[in-house]
């Protein structure tokens, strides 16, 4: 009887556990790659949001791109899908991590603290400098991860 408890209790905490719709990053498909290899139309975004100054807050560009904070959508429709939500420490005024939700496909994509921005959305494809914030001549030289979205 204790056993059957036992193996019920573990089956329940394991629903629980892997019943969160959140997608780690590590659970993507991805690849590294550089400036040179992203599409034109995220180079272009990228390119706008560094040379801006202050560098990344909410602007439209030439393009109608809508950049806001952490958060570059190349296709302005896409504000109406992707949003992007922090979550803080109690004790500390950093962030713990961010989720990345799409509410036209109810998917979460949960964001370490550490990730570094910012996040550029394209086509189902999520870019992620390696190097936090990029700014100017910086774009140029940094890795990216490319992400497949759900």
């Amino acid at each position: 009887m204790k056993k059957i408890f036992v193996l019920i209790l573990s089956f329940i905490l394991i629903c629980i556990i892997f019943s969160s719709c959140d997608y780690r990053l590590w659970m993507l498909k991805s690849r590294k790659i550089t400036y040179y290899e992203l599409p034109d139309s995220v180079k272009s975004v990228l390119y706008a949001a560094a040379f801006k100054e202050p560098a990344y807050m909410t602007i439209e560009n030439d393009n109608d791109t809508v950049i806001s904070d952490d958060l570059l959508l190349v296709t302005p429709s896409d504000t109406s899908i992707y949003y992007l939500k922090s979550f803080n420490l109690m004790v500390a005024p950093w962030i713990y991590y961010r989720k990345l939700i799409d509410k036209k496909k109810s998917l979460v994509y949960k964001l370490t603290g550490e990730t570094s921005g910012p996040l550029i959305i394209f086509k189902e494809r999520l870019y992620i400098p390696i190097k936090y914030y990029p700014w100017k001549d910086e774009i140029f030289e940094t890795m990216y991860t490319e992400y497949e979205m759900k």
